[in-house]
């Protein structure tokens, strides 16, 4: 009797383990408008969430990355898959193809698109990864098992931001930041089939209000509370 208990017992926590182990995520993806402090509270994220895991599980942080595995897979440079993703007007993207066709490698932007969307799904289900921008907010939705997260400031703090750091005048840095969030946001409504609003997002900050550390321990609580990590 004690034997088929146990066996019982083996194969049904066995079982319960393998659920646990084929769950996808957990993953955070961070959404942002051209200006935010993305690379500090990614980069603080990245050390708290290992932290929190008290140095067992680190997470991966992913951006350029995206774009490197993705490149590989369609055996083209980073590069050529950056210049897709800073232009949305059918034209440039013509263009761009057109130049890639030039060579061997050529690849039509459908496939472009599956594979950048294959590789961030990809990253998404192997889970302890923070996926920034690309379009992951869009391409990952439907996993369970994540956080959406958008950081936005008002456009004056941004330009202000965006002047200081890249040493601009007034006016540059205001065509700065009103071009790239327009990319941006083309790129996630191109992903999500029509535009997207913050309702997609589980968490949405003002990064004028709150510093680095306050943001990341507020990404951090609803994490906890959307139940992708562990509570304490």
């Amino acid at each position: 009797m004690e034997n088929i208990l146990l066996k019982y017992m083996s194969e049904r926590f066995g079982k319960a383990s393998a659920a646990r182990e084929a769950q996808p995520g957990p993953f955070i993806t961070l959404s942002r408008q051209f200006g935010c402090p993305a690379r500090e509270v990614s980069d603080l994220l990245k050390k708290r969430l290992f932290e929190l895991s008290a140095g067992s599980r680190a997470w991966d942080l992913l951006n350029k990355e995206i774009l490197t595995a993705s490149a590989e897979k369609l055996s083209l440079h980073p590069k050529d898959l950056e210049d897709f993703y800073q232009y949305h007007d059918r034209t440039a993207i013509d263009d761009i193809l057109a130049s890639m066709s030039a060579g061997k490698h050529y690849r039509s932007e459908k496939a472009i698109k599956e594979t950048l969307r294959d590789t961030l799904l990809s990253f998404a289900r192997r889970g302890h990864a923070i996926l920034v921008g690309r379009g992951a907010v869009a391409i990952t939705h439907d996993i369970p098992n994540g956080l959406h997260v958008k950081l936005q400031a008002p456009e004056a703090w941004r330009v202000e931001r965006v002047k200081s750091l890249r040493g601009l005048t007034l006016a540059e840095a205001r065509e700065s930041v009103r071009e790239n969030d327009a990319k941006r946001q083309a790129l996630r409504d191109e992903f999500w089939g029509k535009p997207l609003d913050d309702m997609a997002f589980d968490l949405v900050l003002n990064c004028q209000g709150l510093g680095t550390e306050a943001l990341v321990e507020t990404i951090l609580a609803a994490a906890k509370g959307k139940g992708i990590l562990a509570k304490p």
